[in-house]
């Protein structure tokens, strides 16, 4: 007899490390494979300029994998990899005195940029963010000129500018179904009372069949 309860309480640890392993492995792989960092910069930039911040992660995650760091073959500096020479024009639009090149290595400094700069290009768009997109990665005078050739399909004419837009959209997608609206207050939920540890694995085993509501 106790042999049999051994081996039922081993198959029911089996079970519910497997259920442990099903419900949450993925969505831990998910984060590690597009992470999230800088969120305050993230969400007060992306707020002011009008922006989803997971749009804004998209972009980062997209152009420099969150690597502050990061320098491109042509030069573009930091998170949202903007060029020196474009940059010393945004300084002066958002009123940046002290800028120099090497603000563009500071967070909060790229996305600020990055987020205005967008936010201009997608007026200078008629509020289109893949033709924002677009001209973000390849210029708007590249995009202007393929608008003339196909207004209905301007990307067309380039695939690496094309598949960099899509790439932006799906990671955007990613980030959404990861972390949600991350970003929405939480202070006015009150949370529910700590369940006692021994309940856990009946509470996780309810919600992954669908029982607890």
């Amino acid at each position: 007899m106790r042999l049999y309860s051994k081996i039922g309480m081993s198959v029911f640890a089996i079970f519910v490390l497997s259920v442990c392993v099903w419900k949450f492995l993925p969505q831990f792989w998910a984060g590690a494979v597009y992470p999230l960092k800088y969120e305050t910069s993230i969400k007060k930039y992306a707020e002011q300029y009008k922006f989803d911040p997971n749009f804004v992660a998209a972009v980062i995650f997209t152009e420099s994998t969150f690597n502050a760091d990061s320098v491109s073959y042509v030069g573009a500096r930091g998170l949202m990899q903007i060029m020196p020479s474009t940059a010393s024009w945004i300084a002066t639009q958002v009123d940046e005195p002290n800028y120099t090149a090497n603000k563009l290595f500071e967070p909060d400094v790229s996305i600020k940029f990055g987020c205005f700069y967008l936010r201009d290009l997608a007026d200078d768009f008629g509020g289109n963010i893949d033709l924002a997109l677009a001209a973000y990665n390849a210029g708007s005078g590249s995009v202007r000129s393929w608008q003339r050739l196909n207004p209905d399909n301007p990307l067309q004419y380039s695939s690496s500018v094309s598949g960099y837009v899509n790439k932006i959209n799906k990671t955007k997608t990613m980030y959404d179904k990861i972390y949600g609206n991350w970003y929405i207050a939480q202070q006015t939920i009150t949370a529910a009372p700590a369940k006692p540890w021994y309940t856990l694995p009946s509470i996780w085993i309810g919600n992954v069949i669908g029982t607890n509501k």
